[in-house]
């Protein structure tokens, strides 16, 4: 504890295997994840929601790790709701359970477990959080199956031209995921969904060669 490291294992090395295969939002991916729900927010809001009821608006996430520094709350209407880290290989994710989620879980979790939970990324204010809906059984969880593939494009784009080497790679291969292009601009952040006729194989070469193309920041499955 003093030195802050496991010496004889990590606690969640029994669940590496699931880890690897099931959980789709880690504490490396938030940020990111994070990023593209404030885009479908700031889109809800634009059509007329409220900022709370589009506080968690978007994908839902499959979330594992160790539950600590648990801790319960009431809030204004006099209900109890709670407020926990998630620590998984990388780091914590900010867990919270809500009044209504937090009545049909609170017999099933103690501090200091294991669990897998699902959910979505909860954005209100400045606060980025993981609202929980359900806690799901470690031995039941399937394999995540990657559909999509997101391509994170470089800012200093000027024209069409500039990309050409990436249009003709990708429409060079095909496979089962759904492409999906990210894009920071001065009028604010687009995710733009490919052509259905555009797909990708999802493998790990694929991705590195993908990544190596003129004007790709970063490329991540889903």
């Amino acid at each position: 504890e003093c030195i802050g490291i496991y010496v004889s294992g990590h606690p969640l090395d029994d669940y590496r295997d699931i880890i690897e295969s099931a959980a789709t939002l880690t504490s490396l991916t938030m940020d990111r994840e994070a990023k593209f729900a404030a885009e479908q927010k700031a889109q809800a809001e634009a059509q007329g929601q409220s900022p709370w009821a589009s506080r968690n608006i978007g994908k839902t996430y499959t979330v594992i790790g160790m539950l600590q520094e648990l801790r319960i709350i009431r809030n204004k209407k006099g209900e109890d709701m709670a407020f926990a880290k998630l620590q998984d290989y990388n780091g914590t994710i900010e867990l919270a359970f809500y009044a209504k989620t937090w009545g049909i879980l609170r017999q099933q979790i103690t501090d200091g477990g294991v669990y897998a939970f699902k959910g979505k990324i909860s954005l209100y204010k400045d606060n980025v959080s993981f609202a929980v809906d359900s806690v799901e059984d470690m031995s039941t969880l399937q394999v995540h199956i990657t559909k999509e593939i997101h391509v994170q494009l470089e800012n200093q784009l000027k024209n069409e031209l500039e990309i050409q080497k990436l249009k003709d790679f990708l429409f060079g291969t095909s496979g089962n995921c759904s492409v999906y292009f990210h894009i920071d601009t001065n009028s604010g952040s687009y995710t733009i969904k490919a052509n259905t006729q555009m797909t990708a194989p999802c493998d790990p070469d694929f991705i590195q060669k993908l990544k190596d193309v003129p004007f790709v920041k970063d490329v991540w499955t889903a």
